[in-house]
């Protein structure tokens, strides 16, 4: 298997609600992409926290009388939700929009994880898009790495 690319992104509260384009290359001669996809902490220790931001999501979103009747505390714990999407030289190649914070997907021409498309694999610049949908840690380590089988290669 070829390191197609290898990343670790640190997501402050800036990048909340911000869609994370990251581009690399895949050559030619590749069958198969394996992608794996880690990312920590999925929860915050911190119940303040938590519970301001649900108060304030409440607030938001169920505004008046309407919100009187939620309590925040029901919505604990907040979790981080980051989600990926896969672009080809062509187009749209898929999303795994999971919550699970350790994901591992495959693209080949035969197969695909739920939420990509089998197919062939051209070669040309990709795209894989991290997007943080919610940040409730004021800090989040997600580490990418992806790899390509060329054509002909044996199985690891």
């Amino acid at each position: 298997m070829d390191k197609l690319l290898e990343m670790t992104l640190s997501l402050t509260d800036e990048d909340n609600k911000r869609n994370l384009p990251i581009p690399f290359f895949v050559p030619e001669d590749m069958e198969a992409l394996h992608i794996l996809f880690f990312y920590e902490p999925k929860t915050s220790d911190d119940r303040e926290k938590q519970l301001a931001l649900a108060e304030e999501n409440i607030r938001r979103d169920a505004p008046g009388d309407w919100g009187r009747e939620y309590d925040p505390a029901a919505f604990l714990p907040l979790k981080n939700l980051l989600t990926l999407s896969l672009d080809d030289p062509f187009g749209y190649r898929g999303a795994a929009h999971r919550q699970s914070p350790r994901q591992e997907h495959w693209i080949s021409e035969t197969d695909a994880s739920p939420g990509f498309f089998a197919g062939k694999l051209p070669g040309g610049s990709y795209c894989l898009t991290v997007s943080v949908h919610g940040l409730v840690t004021s800090r989040c380590e997600a580490r990418i790495c992806i790899e390509g089988k060329k054509r002909g290669e044996a199985d690891a």
